[in-house]
């Protein structure tokens, strides 16, 4: 066969129609011989079987059957037969198109702390909540099903993820791609497509299992007495993070005081320290004095996770986990352990 024939050429209108894309699977007869193969790739104009380059053209269509298409190349006379598609209704669990963004954003949040995590699926959308191996931090993030395209989910799903894998899959991502979690032949894979000049991408990934991860509970920090934490405020992030970079130099925790006249984070060395009192937000509710020591890693992570929110919203009492919030593409809820001074 010559070289010119062996290139794969399609045009865009048959791709389209009759729905071959990565991850189908295609039988192939010649001479009484079937064998199966996949299709590794889609452009606009040609896809790729990996190892077996046959030129095929719209004329070489011969009877459509469904999602099945048949297709005659009678020089060769061979037939292709495309098979559904593996990921297809019967074995897709979850299914959605996401802004990378959105991925970018929890992999940074998460990766300082965990190697992986569960995710879970439900009708409203995703949901995680981790724990560090050490129980100092733990995140809590929701993102709604409106902040994807095409979301199905017709009953609860976790799957493990390998945050180091996924990263490597993001990076290399263009502003969108589909997200596809398949029962395939028993196993859970996650395909993540997309596309670029080049063309079409899929990655496929199996999932971790869950059963040994950890199911941290959101743990309950409001006042008996009071029924809610005496320190109640909005602040913006920016502020705080001019004051991390600073901090950083001298010393690797921080203090945080609220009380009726304001708010002091503070940093203190064997010789400099560093201080900074921001104004008086808007939304401000101190009952008493309070006043808490935390480690400047995990403090600086959660507000460099929110740096994009406009406001952020902390929680707090002396000696009491802290709880920073913030509301946007993602819904996070931050939660550090104080370090205890002792004498």
């Amino acid at each position: 066969m010559k070289k010119a024939e062996k290139e794969l050429l399609l045009r865009k209108a048959i791709v389209e129609k009759y729905l071959i894309k990565p991850g189908t699977e295609v039988d192939i007869v010649l001479n009484n011989t079937a064998r199966r193969i996949t299709i590794n790739w889609v452009n606009q104009n040609s896809f790729n079987f990996g190892s077996d380059e046959t030129v095929i053209h719209p004329k070489d269509i011969v009877s459509i059957a469904g999602t099945d298409v048949r297709l005659q190349i009678a020089d060769l006379k061979k037939e292709i037969f495309s098979k559904k598609p593996a990921i297809n209704k019967k074995t897709e669990l979850v299914h959605f198109r996401a802004s990378t963004k959105i991925f970018r954003e929890i992999i940074k949040l998460l990766s300082p702390l965990v190697t992986e995590c569960k995710m879970s699926f439900d009708k409203t959308g995703l949901n995680i909540r981790t724990v560090d191996p050490a129980h100092v931090a733990m995140i809590v993030m929701q993102i709604k099903k409106t902040e994807f395209k095409g979301y199905r989910c017709k009953k609860e799903q976790e799957f493990g993820i390998d945050l180091t894998e996924l990263d490597c899959v993001i990076h290399e991502c263009e502003k969108e791609a589909a997200f596809d979690f398949c029962d395939y032949g028993g196993t859970t894979i996650l395909f993540i497509s997309y596309c670029n000049e080049f063309g079409a991408y899929t990655r496929k990934m199996k999932t971790i299992e869950v059963a040994g991860m950890p199911d941290p509970k959101m743990p309950n920090l409001n006042n008996p007495k009071n029924h809610q934490l005496p320190a109640q405020f909005e602040i913006e992030p920016n502020g705080i993070l001019k004051f991390l970079r600073q901090a950083e130099f001298v010393s690797d925790q921080l203090v945080i005081t609220a009380n009726k006249k304001g708010i002091r984070f503070y940093a203190y060395g064997d010789e400099d320290d560093v201080e900074f009192v921001p104004a008086k937000p808007a939304k401000y509710s101190v009952s008493s004095k309070n006043k808490s020591l935390f480690a400047l890693y995990y403090f600086s992570n959660a507000i460099t996770s929110m740096k994009h929110y406009k406001t952020i919203s902390m929680m707090m009492s002396t000696d009491n986990p802290i709880q920073i919030s913030g509301a946007g593409e993602i819904n996070i809820v931050y939660l550090l352990a104080p370090r205890i001074e002792t004498e």
